[in-house]
């Protein structure tokens, strides 16, 4: 009898303990298809917020190109002021993303350490898609953090052009008339920091660890400005020998000047490439598995609900967006097509391939406007077929 109770007991905690399993399983993968829906949508959404503001500091930009000529001294300052102020906006969003990229992986982390207990087929799953997401936001978090250097390096040029244009100023006034250098002094009061040795660009140490041209050019307008202020400043206070003597260092800061700005913007460009390629791939590699786990119904545990709110072609549609854009990097050129069957032509020329997805993918989710030559942007509008929200990606075209 007693035998009989223990074997009785036996078999009851082996069923329980399998009951358990089966709700450990069906939890953590839950959690993870939750993540991967929500966390994907928040970011989507964060990178819309970028795109609205890169978008107003590319307009402003634009504008002042059409009109610089016509504008007041005053207006040029506003200017550039209005375009600072739109930038730093920018800027801060990419923190804000950035932010939320470590928050999420901090989550997937923290997921890889329950998951090591599943085992199967859907813990195969569950091990894998979790690791590629690991892996995607590392690179994606190096994107992001090179892209908060690069908007701030952009702000920091801005206000040295702005700087610029007051010296500019400045010294017409000084040569048509050496009287209105003293008169004028206070207008160029702003160049002093540049002489402090304490003073430090916005964000400088990050600058310097991704853009090392780009910090190169930072420290030529530093020493430029330096320079040309405590020159000017002996010259108005009548220390004209010492001035005289400033001259010679002012004279071989302004010979190394000569920025290729050019060098500026493509600085990095390879590496943001090769990286962009590898999430690409990591990307698609997540999007199949999922396809596989539903192929293989592998989110239906009897009692308990479907697991099946992935988002997987939304997820792809935006890839699409990004294939797009590291189509004209590469190619330095317009992609050009009239429908989706060329669209996916046109992208099959770059690598990480994705012809075996682009035959599942369900197009009713996709939408592109600006094709029209006059457009700037080509817009990937992405439907999320269980909200029907839509989400517009932007592709800059290539001038």
């Amino acid at each position: 009898m007693k035998v009989r109770n223990l074997l009785l007991l036996l078999l009851g905690s082996i069923f329980f303990l399998g009951l358990g399993y089966k709700y450990f399983e069906w939890s953590t993968l839950n959690k993870l298809s939750s993540y991967q829906s929500n966390f994907d949508v928040k970011e989507f959404d964060t990178n819309l917020q970028q795109q609205k503001a890169g978008k107003e500091v590319t307009d402003l930009m634009d504008s002042d190109s059409e009109k610089e000529s016509k504008l007041t001294e005053d207006e040029q300052l506003n200017q550039f002021d209005k375009i600072i102020g739109k930038s730093n906006l920018y800027t801060d969003l990419s923190k804000d993303y950035l932010n939320l990229l470590k928050e999420n992986l901090n989550y997937y982390m923290k997921l890889e350490k329950s998951s090591k207990f599943l085992l199967g087929k859907r813990g195969s799953f569950a091990k894998d898609l979790i690791k590629n997401q690991i892996s995607y936001y590392q690179k994606e978090i190096e994107n992001a953090e090179e892209g908060v250097a690069g908007n701030e390096l952009f702000v920091n040029i801005y206000k040295i052009l702005k700087d610029f244009n007051i010296l500019l100023t400045y010294d017409v006034k000084g040569t048509a008339n050496q009287k209105n250098y003293s008169a004028n002094f206070s207008d160029v009061a702003i160049l002093e920091k540049y002489t402090r040795e304490d003073f430090k660009f916005t964000d400088e140490d990050n600058i310097k660890t991704f853009f090392t041209y780009g910090y190169e050019v930072l420290n030529k307008y530093k020493n430029y400005f330096s320079s040309y202020y405590e020159m000017t400043k002996d010259f108005v206070s009548g220390d004209e020998e010492s001035a005289s003597y400033k001259y010679a260092t002012f004279q071989k800061d302004s010979i190394e000047l000569n920025i290729d700005f050019d060098k500026i913007t493509d600085e990095g460009a390879e590496k943001q490439i090769n990286r962009s390629k590898a999430i690409i791939g990591i990307t698609l590699n997540k999007i199949s598995n999922i396809k596989r786990f539903k192929n293989d119904n592998l989110g239906y545990f009897p009692f308990l609900k479907k697991i099946e709110s992935w988002k997987e072609d939304l997820v792809l549609c935006q890839l699409y967006s990004y294939k797009a854009s590291l189509f004209q990097n590469i190619t330095k050129k317009t992609i050009k097509f009239s429908n989706i069957d060329e669209l996916f032509n046109e992208l099959s020329q770059v690598s990480p391939k994705s012809d075996e997805l682009d035959k599942v993918f369900n197009r009713e989710v996709l939408t592109i406007k600006g094709l029209e030559e006059k457009e700037k942007y080509i817009t990937f509008e992405c439907k999320d077929e269980a909200t029907g929200i839509v989400y517009p990606f932007d592709v800059t075209k290539e001038d």
